[in-house]
């Protein structure tokens, strides 16, 4: 007997991340779940024996089953009742998506913001349930120890920052990086900052990647190759020191929990989505000022979608300056609380409002 139908993708996409977690968080918690993919199964070439098997269960399905949907589009999907999760970044929600979501028997949505966004754009306030997402420990492991990671900072002469995300607006990506080399000009001290911010639907990010990223005298920045395995991922945010995330808008920002749960002391804004696991976040990396602006990038955010937040670059570049300057502090002190205060926040756990 299937237990839950699951419909989305398991690409390297944020939605299809989110599917892969979802299965293996059902399947880990002794349900039986068939996985229906929306794209078609040759789009579906993921190593993850959670999907295979979840694959291979499609067998069994009668299409009477409780049914959750990862992607806005999955607008016919079958099952009872029909769940499906809501995910937007902004103040306004297109109307085709109020639409879909007013269909559904319960919407899911992984924040308190998020709820309200919605009620506010006119869903049911009876259909919606907050379910969080999370990140998998089994990917992330451990953090390393804070003895370890002060060492590896001496030996190195230098501090790493980390930013994972696609180069967009939305992220801001490129202030981000300038405000990096602001603060690293400005201090005089050597750092290095990572960037993983492949923009497949937007080739002409790595025009304002060069564009942007000069003149900077003390340290450098570092491209990440586009597709990296969950081992190399688990890699790339324990080798880091820091993380820098200052997104205008999140539906939940799973790298930003990924890395602060990894160990990295992160330089972050926490308005919303992400708020819903920052509210005991130290304050001290929590960038307070922002700018409410028309959404509007002329990408995905074409201005019909309300607000969102742009946060402040001095407070940006004093934030980065702080932690250099007081990176020995930051690391031995704040560190262990960042970690603390974002551990409970997995997908196991967060799978349970559904049982």
């Amino acid at each position: 007997m299937i237990d839950y139908l699951v419909y989305g993708n398991s690409n390297t996409t944020g939605f299809g991340i989110h599917c892969r977690n979802i299965i293996k968080a059902l399947c880990n918690a002794g349900k039986t779940v068939a996985f229906m993919p929306v794209q078609g199964i040759e789009y579906q070439k993921i190593d993850n024996k959670y999907i295979e098997m979840a694959l291979n269960n499609r067998a069994y399905v009668t299409h009477s089953e409780p049914a959750i949907a990862i992607y806005h589009s999955c607008l016919d999907f079958k099952g009872k009742p029909r769940m499906g999760f809501a995910i937007f970044e902004t103040s306004k929600i297109r109307e085709k998506e109020i639409e879909y979501y007013s269909g559904l028997d319960v919407v899911l949505v992984p924040s308190l913001w998020g709820k309200n966004i919605l009620i506010q754009n006119g869903v049911m306030e009876s259909k919606i349930k907050i379910i969080h997402e999370g990140y998998d420990p089994d990917m992330i492991g451990l953090p390393e120890r804070n003895e370890y990671v002060l060492m590896r900072a001496k030996n190195r002469g230098y501090y790493t920052f980390l930013h994972v995300g696609k180069w967009e607006k939305r992220k801001s990506t490129a202030a981000i990086c300038k405000a990096f080399i602001a603060a690293c000009n400005n201090t005089g001290i050597a750092a290095t900052l990572k960037l993983k911010v492949n923009n497949p639907f937007n080739l002409a990010w790595q025009q304002e990647f060069i564009t942007v990223c000069t003149e900077i005298a003390y340290g450098r920045i570092e491209l990440l190759k586009n597709e990296l395995t969950e081992k190399e991922m688990r890699y790339v945010y324990r080798d880091a020191d820091f993380g820098l995330y200052a997104s205008c808008g999140e539906a939940w920002n799973l790298p930003l929990l990924e890395s602060i749960v990894s160990g990295l002391p992160c330089i972050t804004t926490s308005w919303t989505g992400q708020g819903e696991y920052l509210q005991n976040y130290p304050k001290e990396l929590l960038l307070q000022k922002g700018e409410t602006e028309t959404a509007s990038d002329g990408l995905f955010f074409k201005g019909d979608v309300g607000n969102w937040i742009k946060p402040d670059l001095e407070e940006m570049i004093e934030k980065i300056c702080y932690v250099l300057q007081n990176a020995g502090q930051v690391l031995s002190k704040v560190r262990p609380r960042c970690v603390e205060s974002v551990k409970f926040f997995t997908w196991d756990a967060a799978i349970r409002g559904f049982l």
